[in-house]
């Protein structure tokens, strides 16, 4: 589990599942395991009898069986009491609860667990089989994996399936999505959820991701972050985490299952995701994320338009460098990163075009001068963009 922030600790973590130990714990680093022994009949048949005010032979002997049913887990057995006296009181719930359960009126409850099992081992056969690969349901299955499993906003989610809120209901109800507590931005109104670990590990042994579509979701609900406007900061603190894992999904992407608009996705994804992580990184001052995500960015711009090319995108990203360099005062690299921006910017629109982004970088580039007491050459620049 993740656990940042929680200073030094324990955390105790049961389970019977050997899927979910390995998911959870990982290679058992720092881990000590204790095997918990289970109840006898007799220490079973008491938790289940307990608040009993009668306990009558018949009573004793559905504790006694139920115990046995039940191999004497601690959780079980206090999950049946609690069923059982919630659906038929104090009178004789052991011998009602274990006689509906002969009979087979229990199948609801049965059926709801099993379906719940298949769904998290099996999600994509599932959903395809109940609502097909053209449905929403199966297109926001589809784009989970591609996020961290927490703190996922539902307004992102309802994006991912096509503004449909239904989807979102079935796959709560199928327990991929998980209900998270509210105010994981502060004042927020909005639903947050979790996303199931194992389907993760489906989709990775599977491959089945539609990581396009994610991109594009990511990238309209980061639409509104402004960095001049500190409003827009909090909404975008709960997607970075997201953006960081989907960042990781299409850096591993194998090259043979590429499809041919992948370059598209790839500088969606850097153009409006991960410039929107650095920046918010900035504004935040965490500089050295923020010079990390714009370095990762120009990387993976570079990778897609070539070593040398020449694009607006890659200048922007020099331009972002350059007001984390200042920031960090490396008043000598903010204005390597400038300069090398402005002068790919004029190669894009023209070395005498008037453009709103070169005014911006010859501003930025006169700032970084004056800082370095080289007010001429600032006075020439402020000169230049302001014409």
């Amino acid at each position: 589990p993740d656990t940042r922030g929680l200073g030094a600790g324990r955390i105790v973590f049961t389970t019977r599942s050997q899927l979910l130990e390995k998911e959870i714990l990982g290679d058992g680093t720092n881990v000590h395991r204790v095997a918990l022994e289970t109840l006898s009949d007799e220490d079973g048949m008491e938790v289940l009898l307990m608040d009993h005010e009668q306990r009558t032979a018949k009573e004793l002997e559905a504790a006694r069986e139920l115990s046995q049913r039940l191999s004497g887990l601690p959780l079980a057995l206090k999950t049946v009491r609690k069923v059982a006296r919630q659906r038929y009181g104090a009178r004789r719930p052991l011998e009602r609860y274990l006689e509906e359960h002969r009979r087979g009126g229990n199948t609801a409850a049965d059926e709801a667990e099993t379906q719940i099992s298949l769904v998290l081992q099996q999600p994509f056969a599932f959903v395809e089989d109940q609502d097909g690969v053209d449905s929403p349901v199966y297109l926001l299955l589809s784009v989970l994996p591609c996020f961290a499993p927490d703190q996922l906003p539902g307004s992102l989610l309802k994006r991912c399936a096509q503004d449909a809120d239904e989807p979102i209901r079935r796959l709560e109800l199928l327990g991929i999505l998980q209900s998270k507590a509210t105010g994981v931005v502060d004042a927020s109104e909005e639903d947050f959820y979790s996303i199931h670990r194992l389907l993760h590990e489906c989709a990775r042994r599977r491959v089945q991701m539609n990581i396009p579509h994610a991109v594009e979701s990511m990238a309209d609900a980061m639409e509104g972050f402004d960095a001049g406007d500190s409003r827009t900061w909090e909404p975008l603190s709960c997607l970075v985490r997201h953006a960081s894992h989907l960042y990781k999904m299409v850096k591993g992407m194998d090259p043979e299952k590429q499809e041919s608009g992948w370059p598209r996705t790839v500088e969606l994804l850097c153009s409006r995701v991960l410039s929107n992580v650095g920046n918010y990184y900035r504004v935040t001052y965490d500089l050295r994320r923020a010079a990390h995500w714009h370095t990762v960015t120009l990387e993976l711009q570079r990778s897609v338009y070539g070593e040398r090319a020449s694009n607006a995108d890659i200048a922007s990203t020099l331009n972002n460098l350059g007001l984390v360099k200042t920031e960090m005062w490396d008043l000598q690299g903010a204005q390597e990163m400038y300069t090398e921006a402005l002068d790919m910017m004029r190669s894009v629109y023209g070395e005498n075009a008037s453009h709103a982004d070169i005014a911006m970088m010859l501003n930025n580039l006169g700032i970084v001068k004056a800082d370095l007491r080289d007010l001429q050459g600032a006075r020439e620049l402020y000169t230049q963009a302001l014409e």
